[in-house]
């Protein structure tokens, strides 16, 4: 039965103890005989009890509420003052406004206590995001330096090794075997200059060429580019933009560079079958509630990450696939973080993987009310 109304009316075990000691209250003062005067002061007092309960647990509201029902259960023993002299009536209705005022000033202060005590919590939680993001940029620092240099001493060899097996192709002739062999050399040296050039890239400064971006049009873009790749894979893509589309301060090619790698990502990671979902939104930054901007979130239906990999899906070259580089969310991080955004990954592993992005908007456009387009 409490396991129902708990589930029902949402009663939890505080409330309930403050309902028993309202009634216990007011049934000892049914069973108490009338003319024992002080016994009658003494449970009038126990009221305060859950008065100050209900206060400190529930603020300004439950301070009132239970200083209301205790005064309103209390109110028929005043027939015991009938005939007394007035001030014995005065003061038994001054303990009326007294339980009223002692719900109303605990639930204040309790309600101020419970504010600061958030306020709290929210920056401690801050300064664990901006301890995260400094040591995650501290490692891409190192990391960076470190692939520049070993991307410049493999460079060359890998080109005259690529150009070597071209030539040595050229005169194998018919030979099938050699052909087969040169062609998997080939192949892997492309696929070795793919991670140098990713290396370079996420290695040397980024130039950025900011400009005022409708995001709308930057996520629609990135979206037909990568709709083919998703189509291949079986995936269906979702888009969702607001009517009004927020302007921010970026640069255009990288912005979309992002959101394609994170798709990408996402594909990778799903079953034929499932759905992408993009949606973009007003929203406040998590650092700064003050700060306006646009959320971008983009959700896939995959594997999911692992809790405990999930600190390190920013870090150079960590990857959970086979062919994988490990460099598309280092990128992609280094980007929104040079846009003055923010970026967190929340995943699920067997049910999928949502990453939202927040970038400072430009300024206000109206209404958020979002419209779906799938593709």
């Amino acid at each position: 039965m409490r396991k129902w109304l708990v589930e029902k009316f949402n009663i939890d075990r505080w409330i309930w103890l403050i309902i028993l000691l309202i009634l216990a209250i007011t049934v000892m003062h049914l069973l108490t005989r009338q003319d024992a005067m002080g016994v009658h002061e003494f449970l009038r007092r126990l009221y305060y009890l859950p008065i100050i309960l209900s206060a400190y647990k529930y603020g300004l509201r439950g301070g009132l509420v239970a200083s209301i029902i205790s005064s309103v259960m209390y109110a028929p023993h005043l027939l015991l003052y009938m005939g007394t002299p007035g001030i014995l009536m005065v003061n038994q209705l001054m303990e009326i406004l007294l339980f009223i005022a002692v719900g109303t000033i605990t639930g204040v202060m309790s309600g101020l206590e419970q504010k600061q005590k958030q306020q709290l919590r929210d920056q401690l939680q801050q300064l664990r995001r901006m301890e995260e993001e400094v040591r995650v940029a501290d490692r891409l620092g190192a990391v960076g330096q470190l692939a520049s240099g070993v991307a410049h001493e493999i460079r060359n060899p890998i080109g005259i090794i690529g150009a070597a097996a071209q030539i040595a192709r050229e005169e194998a002739g018919d030979n099938r075997t050699v052909q087969d062999s040169l062609k998997i050399i080939l192949k892997e040296v492309d696929r070795a200059n793919q991670v140098v050039s990713g290396l370079l890239d996420f290695s040397r400064p980024s130039r950025m060429e900011f400009s005022s971006v409708d995001i709308g049009e930057v996520a629609n873009e990135a979206m037909q580019l990568t709709m083919q790749y998703a189509a291949q894979h079986g995936i269906a893509l979702k888009v969702i933009i607001p009517k009004q589309r927020p302007l921010v301060v970026a640069d255009r090619e990288k912005l979309k560079q992002a959101i394609i790698n994170l798709v990408f990502n996402a594909v990778q990671s799903s079953k034929a079958g499932g759905t992408i979902q993009v949606a973009l939104k007003e929203a406040a930054s998590e650092d700064d509630p003050t700060a306006a901007g646009v959320s971008i979130e983009i959700s896939d239906e995959g594997s999911g990450i692992p809790p405990e990999m999930l600190s390190r899906v920013f870090d150079p070259f960590f990857t959970t696939r086979d062919k994988g580089t490990g460099l598309g969310l280092a990128i992609v991080h280094r980007i929104v973080r040079d846009h003055g955004g923010q970026i967190r990954i929340e995943s699920e592993p067997g049910r999928g993987t949502t990453v939202f992005i927040w970038l400072p908007k430009l300024k206000q456009r109206g209404s958020s009310d979002g419209e779906a387009a799938d593709s």
